[in-house]
């Protein structure tokens, strides 16, 4: 068994061994020669940490040698290495260095006390007070040399009596719903009374287990387009969100789920819909509806195109759209009545929507200026060139463009033999361009974080606007199939390894 094992992992690194040496290469270069100049107190850790990456890129991708030789599928294959990558942000990365977690922690620890809607304090505040040998590990600082000392201090420690508080005022309009896995762990952990940092990571674990299966489920349903589906679920900032405090995670797995149960509907002419099939695409609706914010309900206007072919009864699509209302009634509502006041709107946006209907080609040209300006950005953003709240340079701009080369690859030469109409591809256009709007849009009015002098709307990131990059090969489909050699979904999961594989040890780095 074991030899055969060896002659596998053996044939599969003789194959790709110049991708895998180019990638080991280029990741010894980042270190060298762009962190640790900037950072020599950490030369001392450098060769370790080198060798740690390199041991787990290659035990990862052995994995994976071993995973493709036995006839998985894609979707099975994503899980035990998407676990892997995920367990692996799980540990390395602080509590504090990603995206407002310490708020959407402090909002999940409310809920379970029982605060399904949030209390402000008699001044207005909203706090969330937690053991100090807590907030000890909860820096609030882009760098920790003692974090992982910490951790392993605190990590099986009964909690002290001593109390600090964490502000959560920036996620009392999240919807609970968006917290569910999360909500869980937590729970869990304080029904068996683990100490709080335990408990913590315990609901980071059910948030990612919770992400990868729905992740699982969309690559299983995804009729076409499998590799590039593959490719975003891999991307750091992905991985890094799917096990993360936040909104993402059930907003990232519903809508990649949505995504693909729809496109199977429209495409796929021998399949009918099950009544358990509409429920499940009425759950997914209020998920992508209610986990942020109702800007991302246009991906269910997906269904709609979904022949009436497919269903038993023509008058069950009704279902689809009656859902559709309730949930952005739900989401409004919500939204509405939780929404905090904001103490420090800009002039520019008093009267929110007033200011948009009263200066509709000034925001037109904000709105459009800010695209123009923060593309690239974005881009770079979305593959994790900043993935954390600081801006943490990890990876530089080659990665970004390594994923970008990666992705209009598969777009050009993994081209599916599907026939797409011409109104199935305006909306397919038209989803994302009114979710950019609508996310720019609401980032305006209840924030407030905008000057129109300086045509800039800000407060959007990258991340944003993952689930939307599964309709771009939609978009681009050519409108005469041409066959030609696809890239390999082998490239795929390597490119996946390597780029976390960067991140995590710049991670690492940063916080030992």
């Amino acid at each position: 068994m074991i030899m055969k094992l060896k002659v596998i992992i053996k044939e599969f690194l003789k194959k790709y061994w110049k991708f895998i040496l180019a990638f080991t290469g280029l990741n010894f270069f980042l270190f060298y020669n762009t962190f640790l100049k900037e950072h020599v107190y950490h030369q001392k850790f450098l060769w370790p940490t080198i060798l740690l990456q390199l041991f787990s890129e290659v035990a990862i991708i052995s994995l994976y040698a071993v995973l493709k030789n036995k006839k998985w599928k894609i979707g099975k294959i994503f899980i035990p290495i998407f676990i892997l990558l995920g367990l692996s942000h799980l540990v390395i990365t602080p509590f504090y260095q990603t995206y407002d977690e310490n708020a959407h922690i402090a909002r999940v620890y409310s809920i379970t006390d029982g605060n399904f809607i949030a209390k402000a304090d008699e001044n207005g505040e909203y706090i969330r007070e937690f053991p100090s040998s807590f907030m000890e590990v909860m820096t609030d600082a882009f760098q920790d040399q003692l974090y992982y000392r910490k951790v392993k201090k605190n990590l099986l420690m009964k909690d002290n009596k001593d109390k600090e508080g964490i502000a959560f005022s920036n996620t009392v309009s999240y919807n609970p719903i968006a917290y569910v896995p999360a909500i869980v762990g937590v729970s869990l952990g304080r029904t068996l009374n683990l100490p709080t940092v335990l408990t913590t990571y315990l609901g980071r674990f059910c948030t990612m287990i919770v992400f990868a299966v729905m992740c699982y489920f969309a690559l299983k349903n995804m009729p076409k387009y499998k590799e590039f589906m593959l490719l975003i679920m891999l991307l750091p900032t992905t991985v890094q969100q799917g096990m993360a405090y936040s909104g993402d995670a059930m907003l990232f797995g519903a809508a990649f789920l949505l995504i693909a149960i729809s496109l199977k509907y429209i495409y796929d002419k021998k399949v009918k819909i099950s009544g358990s099939q509409i429920s499940l695409m009425v759950i997914l609706i209020f998920l992508i509806a209610n986990c942020k914010s109702i800007v991302y309900l246009p991906i269910a206007f997906l269904l709609l195109l979904i022949p009436k072919e497919r269903f038993k009864k023509p008058s069950i699509k009704l279902i689809i759209v009656g859902a559709m209302i309730v949930a952005a009634g739900v989401s409004l509502l919500w939204t509405l009545t939780q929404t905090p006041a904001s103490s420090d709107v800009d002039v520019a946006t008093e009267g929110g929507f007033g200011y948009i209907l009263t200066h509709p080609f000034d925001y037109g040209s904000t709105l459009i200026g800010t695209l123009m300006n923060d593309f690239y950005g974005l881009i770079a953003q979305l593959f994790g060139q900043e993935i954390s709240p600081y801006f943490i340079k990890h990876t530089p701009s080659i990665y970004t463009v390594i994923f970008i080369v990666l992705a209009f690859s598969l777009l050009y030469r993994n081209i599916e033999r599907v026939m797409i109409k011409r109104a199935e591809k305006v909306l397919y256009a038209l989803i994302p361009i009114m979710i950019v709007a609508l996310v720019y849009t609401a980032s305006f009015t209840q924030w407030g974080e905008v000057k129109i002098e300086d045509y800039t709307i800000w407060g959007i990131q990258g991340r944003y606007f993952t689930p939307l990059a599964l309709l771009l090969p939609l978009c681009l489909q050519p409108k005469k199939y041409e066959k030609r050699n696809p890239i390999s979904v082998d490239y795929v999961f390597m490119f996946g390894v390597f780029a976390n594989s960067c991140i995590l040890a710049c991670k690492f780095l940063y916080n030992f």
